[in-house]
């Protein structure tokens, strides 16, 4: 809510606060945002700044806005509520687009951080502040998977390897849905469908049977969703593979005290009778040669790969290895033709490269954006390393149109002169 009472005074402060936390780092960043925990304008632009559950914007701010200019006598209030029009707005029309650029060179570096979601050149996050100010910020906590370390695997031991669809993570939440990053997606027919299956349901969507080269359109069916724009036809598309089942004690308090075998059982003898949830296919194995041979079926049938979890494990709200998934990666040297400048935080500076290569007789042509370290993105990098070069690449499939899956720079390869097409 906006303090409509109280002026907060020019946010000089604020700027003075930003300077601060660009200094510091580890147990000095946390101790030097405690001395603000009883600061309500600090703790405003935090909430601004890193609860993306509670604020989402739909456009960002030009160029970097990293100076500070501690001489604006704007008054704070006046940011205050142009954030939250932007927070329910959240457009990218011309005219609030231009509203918030005009705003920009007088904001500076309060507003740019907003909007970007971090302070530019500082490594605060989300984590240090809820250790510093507990409880400020929203943080979905979700349980995430490592790449398979077959190390971790002990032979004899019981464990499901389950088969790894090509979808999108959705949790529905007593009959409502969110993505794994927390944010909501309206699905009313198929909310309508699950609104008396109590707790959480970890599911992985999907459209059609979940192969690889299927994720495109189920995220584009998400993004409909999120802007309550999606069909009844394209909802009656979607299909929820149940991965996990938390009852709602257990999502509240971010604990587990019922064991993997024992939940799912539980959830499909008690409550999994919608039509919209489907299991995932998975099977007992206790040897790596059995999980391997399943790995090798999998990928054979187009699927993304598979998951390993030990039998009856418990439900943890971060990355561990009761998760271990094996995603098939193929590897592919390209030529760099040209490159695309970025958006947002890349702006200026390259955000993908523009490659093709040959792939068993077929023509690719993909973008290649992810992979890259800050300075492998300046112009100067890009055209000196990259541009009529040969770079190496990992990727998952090939598309219908000739381009590539989840393609992700590996590293530059001055020792070649022509890409798959030779």
């Amino acid at each position: 809510m906006i303090r409509e009472a109280k002026n907060m005074g020019n946010f000089s402060r604020i700027q003075n606060f930003i300077a601060g936390v660009q200094t510091k780092s580890g147990k000095d960043l946390e101790n030097y945002v405690a001395m603000f925990k009883d600061d309500e304008q600090v703790k405003d632009f935090l909430r601004f700044t890193y609860d993306k559950l509670t604020y989402v914007y739909g456009i960002k701010p030009q160029g970097k806005g990293i100076f500070i200019d501690t001489n604006i006598d704007t008054d704070w209030i006046i940011l205050v509520r142009l954030v939250e029009e932007l927070n329910v707005a959240r457009t990218n029309d011309t005219f609030t687009k231009n509203k918030v650029l005009t705003g920009d060179r007088e904001f500076g570096v309060v507003l740019w951080s907003i909007l970007n979601r971090k302070i530019p050149m500082a490594t605060l996050g989300a984590t240090v502040i809820n250790k510093a100010i507990p409880g400020l910020i929203k943080e979905f906590k979700i349980a995430k998977a490592k790449d398979l370390d077959w190390d971790k695997i002990v032979e004899g031991d019981k464990y499901y390897a389950e088969r790894k669809y090509d979808g999108n993570n959705i949790y529905i939440i007593n009959g409502e849905c969110y993505t794994r990053e927390g944010h909501r997606v309206y699905l009313p027919i198929v909310e309508e469908a699950l609104k008396d299956i109590p707790g959480t349901i970890v599911t992985e969507c999907c459209v059609g049977p979940g192969k690889l080269g299927e994720r495109t359109v189920t995220q584009g069916m998400m993004t409909k969703g999120r802007k309550k724009t999606i069909s009844r036809d394209e909802q009656s598309q979607l299909k929820f593979y149940v991965i996990d089942y938390l009852i709602q004690g257990d999502w509240d308090r971010k604990e587990c005290t019922v064991g993997y075998d024992e939940r799912l059982s539980y959830f499909w003898s008690e409550l999994g009778y919608s039509a919209q949830l489907k299991e995932v296919l998975r099977v007992e194995l206790d040897s790596k040669d059995d999980m391997k041979g399943f790995l090798v079926r999998e990928l054979g049938l187009g699927f993304e790969g598979i998951v390993i979890k030990p039998i009856d494990h418990y439900y943890e709200y971060k990355r561990s290895w009761n998760w271990m998934r094996h995603k098939e990666a193929k590897t592919a040297d390209v030529y760099v033709y040209s490159f695309e400048y970025g958006k947002g935080k890349n702006e200026g500076i390259m955000g993908s490269l523009l490659c093709s290569c040959s792939i068993n007789g077929q023509a690719i042509t993909v973008k290649v954006g992810q992979g890259f370290k800050e300075h492998q993105r300046s112009i100067r990098y890009v055209e000196d390393h990259y541009l009529n070069k040969i770079i190496e690449i990992t990727y998952n499939d090939i598309t219908p149109d000739g381009s590539l899956t989840i393609p992700l720079f590996i590293a530059e390869r001055p020792d070649k002169e022509n890409s798959n097409n030779a």
